[in-house]
């Protein structure tokens, strides 16, 4: 059966459909889900007798897709849809990214990927902190900056990209504003910081933890995690977390906070000739 592709803001009623759709796997989709709530125009859905895929397809040429069923429909009509458009990055749900990799990497080079594990808060655990664990604020951003910096390069950045300042500073300045930081340290010193970096129904996803190679191994980030995911409970949420599957460390660290894995999670970069 042939699927149609419809852009849920030209149908704005499909959206509460598409929530219904996502939500079941909403731990692996929280982007899309947030996508599909504020009602953003990246979204599509492929449709039959029912919604079959959901995908977003954002200005900045990231594509993230939730197909828990997929299928050679399904197939053909991502391969129609992207065959005028350029993907610089697709992330989610391992199987579905290899999926939409048999697509991409016919057509594209492939620079990077990322193989991660999701994690999330399963432990009624509590871990007294060692240090002052706080929500930071616009005055913490030059002492966190730094940290910014460091996890974005180290975590987030394929290896042949530049990290563009201007706009790490603007966002880590909308965190703070947004309440969405915290850090562990002193009153004069932040040694290690983590993010609220999507939230959703029943999620919330922590990012960009990141401690000061001088003061690792102490425990900072098992309770900077630990804080948070206690914070999301209490507001009947669950939180989740991402880890490179090579980064043992942090694994450790997480599961010390309470944190177990529960799925895995891809990554993959492809070439933007533009800025070759």
């Amino acid at each position: 059966m042939a699927l149609t592709l419809v852009q849920a803001s030209r149908q704005p009623e499909l959206f509460s459909q598409l929530e219904k759709f996502v939500l079941p796997y909403e731990k692996f989709n929280v982007t899309l889900y947030e996508k599909i709530l504020s009602e953003d125009e990246s979204v599509y859905a492929l449709v039959g007798n029912t919604t079959k895929a959901v995908f977003s397809y954002s200005k900045g040429k990231n594509f993230v897709c939730c197909a828990p069923r997929w299928t050679q429909e399904i197939q053909t009509a991502i391969v129609d849809f992207l065959k005028d458009r350029k993907v610089l990055c697709v992330h989610g749900e391992e199987s579905t990214v290899l999926n939409l990799q048999k697509i991409l990497d016919s057509r594209a080079e492939q620079i990077d990927e990322r193989n991660m594990f999701l994690m999330e808060y399963m432990d009624r655990i509590y871990i007294k902190p060692q240090v002052r664990i706080f929500l930071c604020g616009s005055g913490d951003e030059e002492a966190l900056m730094p940290l910014q910096i460091r996890f974005i390069t180290e975590e987030i950045l394929p290896a042949w990209k530049e990290i563009n300042l201007p706009l790490e500073r603007m966002n880590l300045a909308k965190a703070l504003k947004n309440n969405l930081v915290y850090g562990a340290g002193t009153e004069t010193e932040i040694f290690a910081k983590a993010n609220i970096n999507l939230y959703s129904s029943k999620i919330i996803q922590i990012s960009g933890v990141f401690t000061a190679e001088s003061h690792r191994c102490k425990g900072y980030a098992s309770s900077l995690v630990n804080t948070v995911a206690l914070l999301a409970q209490k507001v009947g949420r669950k939180a989740t977390l991402l880890v490179r599957q090579e980064n043992l460390n942090a694994m450790a660290a997480y599961r010390k906070a309470g944190f177990s894995i529960s799925g895995t999670y891809k990554a993959v970069y492809y070439r933007d000739e533009s800025s070759v």
